[in-house]
């Protein structure tokens, strides 16, 4: 992210390709989220595997859309020329979200089974 970030304001073109290819590499990582997050509960001898993989499917998002939103936010109060719709952020947050959690629940049951 913190490259997406740098080439963004470096004035590039290829902005938006940047962030929606950082996002989907972040969302198939929500597969090793689920996993290794899986597997330590596997280890405490717990069997919610579901529950954990719905807090880790919903909390590293949650905070980076929450960055996204708020990037985008004093972009449009700068009124910048170089901001995103929100319903561009919107409509990959959603898409992350969806990628994320499938990935995070498939991860969560290979790692407890």
């Amino acid at each position: 992210m913190i490259f997406a970030i740098i080439f963004a304001y470096a004035g590039t073109t290829w902005r938006q390709y940047i962030y929606t290819n950082v996002l989907v590499i972040m969302a198939l990582y929500g597969f090793i989220n689920g996993y290794l997050t899986s597997r330590s509960l596997k280890f405490f001898s717990t069997t919610d595997w579901n529950f954990s993989a719905f807090l880790s499917a919903l909390v590293l998002p949650l905070f980076i859309s929450g960055s996204l939103l708020l990037e985008c936010g004093v972009a449009w109060i700068a009124r910048s020329s170089q901001r995103y719709s929100f319903g561009s952020i919107f409509s990959r947050i959603v898409g992350w979200y969806l990628l994320n959690g499938a990935m995070c629940y498939f991860g969560a049951y290979k790692g407890y089974i």
